[in-house]
Order: structure tokens, then sequence, then C-alpha cells
């Protein structure tokens, strides 16, 4: 299975390309917020596409084995 995973800048522009119309800001404040697991490389949030389109079409991300693979790395 492979994962569509990026920072928050390139997951944000994956987004609007893809018709879902949401600022970067929000993303960064939903990671703060813990709405959308990522994982950290030092101060660098790596997010997954499909939790944060599960979010924005549901309003809860899936959780089935996405938070267990987030890890903190460095």
């Amino acid at each position: 299975m492979q994962y569509k995973t990026g920072s928050i800048r390139e997951m944000h522009r994956s987004l609007v390309s893809d018709g879902y119309h949401i600022s970067e800001n929000t993303l960064r404040t939903w990671v703060k917020q813990g709405v959308v697991a990522a994982a950290f490389v030092g101060k660098k949030a790596y997010v997954n596409y499909d939790n944060i389109v599960a979010v924005l079409t549901t309003g809860t991300q899936n959780r089935c084995g996405t938070t267990a693979d987030a890890r903190m790395i460095g």
C-alpha cells in the first residue's frame, strides 16, 4: 500500500489542484490541534493526503493505521 504523504505545503498544493478550497494556515492549525495526524522530522510536519480529505469530507480522519504509522524522527 502506498501513501500520498508530504509536507503541509506540498499537500496544500495537491489539495488546491484537486479542487479542495482550504488554506495552508488551516492545515497547519489542524496539525497543531491534532485534528490531522502528522509525523515530524525536526520542526517539519508530514501529513497524509487521505487523512486531510477525510477531515474535509466527514469531519474526522481515518484512524485505521494512520496514527500508529506516524513516528517522531530526529
